[in-house]
C-alpha cells in the first residue's frame, strides 16, 4: 500500500473544509429560523393574551347588563304583583258586598271568599248601604 501524496490531500483536505463550511452555514440557518419561529411564538401568545383580556372584560360587562335586565325585571314583576293582589282585594271586596246584599250570613261570605271573620260581618253590617 502507498501513502497518498501531497496531491491527494490537497482535494480531501479542501473538501473537508467545504464540508465544514456547510455545516456552519446550515447550523447558522437552524439558529435563525428557529429564533423567528421563536419570535412568532411569542408574538402568538401576546395576541392570545390580549383577547383573553378583551373576552373577559366583555364577558365582566355582559354579566353586569344581565344583573341589571335581572333586577329590573324583578321590579316589574313585584309592582305587577302588588297591582294584582290589590285588584284581587278589591274584587274580593265588591264580591262580599254583593253576597251581603244577597243575603248571606258573615260565616257563608268568610268560607267562599277567605275573608276573615271579622272583615266579612262589618261588610254584613253595611251592606244597605
Amino acid at each position: 500500500m502507498t501513502l497518498p501524496g501531497p496531491m491527494t490531500l490537497l482535494p480531501i483536505s479542501g473538501a473537508a473544509a467545504l464540508l465544514v463550511a456547510m455545516l456552519i452555514v446550515v447550523s447558522i440557518r437552524r439558529v435563525r429560523a428557529n429564533k423567528r419561529v421563536a419570535l412568532a411564538q411569542a408574538k402568538e401568545t401576546a395576541l392570545i393574551d390580549q383577547i383573553e383580556a378583551r373576552i373577559d372584560g366583555l364577558a365582566q360587562r355582559l354579566e353586569g347588563h344581565q344583573t341589571l335586565m335581572m333586577n329590573r325585571l324583578h321590579d316589574d314583576i313585584r309592582g305587577l304583583q302588588s297591582d294584582m293582589d290589590w285588584l284581587a282585594g278589591e274584587r274580593m271586596i265588591e264580591e262580599a258586598i254583593a253576597m251581603a246584599h244577597a243575603g248571606q250570613q258573615p260565616a257563608a261570605i268568610s268560607d267562599e271568599l277567605g275573608l276573615s271573620m271579622d272583615a266579612a260581618e262589618t261588610i254584613t253590617r253595611f251592606r244597605k248601604h
